[in-house]
């Protein structure tokens, strides 16, 4: 290999390219340079870690990040990484359209439901059955459900009961007989007492779709399975979401109990990433970016699902930097870069990166890991 000596390099005198025939790859001493910057940033946990001409940000904190600027990013500090997904919270307007009974089939045992006046149950207006309702919300079948029925009114009979919410595979129908074929929640509030004002909670995670989890009055979670539970384990995640509310009574008192709801769930937004400006020392003409990535879900395309922007002028202006793999870093997690001249855009020293994430899905999903900017 040759060295300075050998090729008359003295005191003054630079390296061109054409003299640098016979010395290592460039561009792999310059990814592993680039590696060695992340891994020197991650390990003493810098938020920002500045260098002559560039900046690396490995995303210990959000500091190096504009979050004004910025869209649909969202921070995982625990992992250190950005990403378009995170969750969302909505009201689950469980509409009760159906019904199960031990004794088959009475018009008796047909719920009414109120759209208004707090999703309002009445349910169980016949003598000596038993009568449980389902509800399904189409469309809605995954995520973080809690549902609350706040007793309004006991039903009436000898030993009337109420069972906290469940969850059931498939509707029921008023011929189908009990149980159905899966199982419901597990606190059984009985008849005796005072029990207006009591409410019964579900919560229930399709992530975890064997465990239902019920609260009496906000107390210590149930989790025992009441019931069809031998049935309920067999089943897995539903493809149709059901949930059973089991209340019994056997005479014209129905049970009525208001009912409310939510759903928290994941989106996956495309993601705008823009970091905070830092100043060159003179005007730049090339930037170059890299970035450390990873397809958590999916395969990521570069230029189509991920593409970088270098920006001279403050992000006023941004030129697109075409991308590609230099080398895969971890399981799953590459650094990817590209160069790209910004002699054309205005004249200006104040740097910035641009990332989009595209095409983010449930099947894709990329998070970023960590970005460097150099500019010369």
């Amino acid at each position: 290999m040759a060295n300075l000596k050998d090729i008359n390099y003295g005191v003054g005198k630079y390296l061109v390219a054409a003299e640098a025939s016979s010395f290592p790859d460039i561009a792999t001493n310059r990814n592993n340079l680039g590696l060695l910057n992340f891994k020197v940033a991650t390990n003493n946990s810098y938020a920002l870690y500045s260098f002559k001409d560039g900046m690396i940000d490995a995303y210990m904190s959000e500091a190096g990040v504009d979050t004004s600027a910025s869209t649909n990013e969202t921070y995982n500090a625990a992992g250190d990484y950005y990403s378009g997904s995170g969750t969302s919270t909505e009201t689950y307007d469980a509409n009760i359209n159906g019904y199960c009974s031990s004794s088959g089939s009475s018009g008796g045992h047909i719920p009414t439901f109120s759209t208004t006046n707090n999703r309002r149950v009445s349910f169980g207006q016949s003598t000596g059955t038993g009568s449980y309702v389902s509800a399904n919300v189409s469309g809605k079948n995954s995520g973080i459900f809690t549902l609350d029925m706040t007793i309004v009114q006991k039903g009436g009979g000898n030993g009337p009961s109420c069972f906290a919410p469940g969850v059931v595979k498939d509707t029921c129908s008023s011929t189908a007989g009990w149980p159905p074929t899966s199982a419901y929640g597990a606190y059984n509030l009985t008849g005796a007492g005072s029990i207006v004002g009591t409410v019964l909670r579900l919560v229930y995670d399709t992530d975890d779709p064997n465990v239902m989890t019920t609260y009496f009055n906000g107390g210590s979670e149930q989790t025992t399975i009441d019931e069809a539970g031998a049935n309920w384990l067999s089943i897995g995640t539903p493809t149709t979401l059901f949930f059973l509310f089991p209340c019994w009574s056997d005479n014209a008192t129905p049970w009525i109990w208001d009912l409310a709801g939510t759903r928290q769930y994941t989106v996956y937004n495309d993601m705008t990433l823009i970091s905070n400006a830092q100043t060159a020392a003179s005007q730049p003409n090339e930037g170059r970016l890299m970035i450390y990535e990873e397809a958590s879900t999916g395969s990521i395309t570069l230029d189509t699902d991920i593409k970088g922007y270098v920006s001279r002028d403050n992000g006023t202006t941004y030129t697109q930097t075409p991308l590609t793999l230099d080398t895969t870093y971890a399981t799953g997690k590459r650094l990817i870069s590209g160069s790209v001249d910004i002699s054309g855009q205005p004249a200006g020293t104040s740097m910035r990166y641009k990332i989009e994430t595209l095409n983010q899905s449930d099947s894709k999903v990329c998070r970023l890991h960590g970005a460097s900017l150099l500019w010369a």
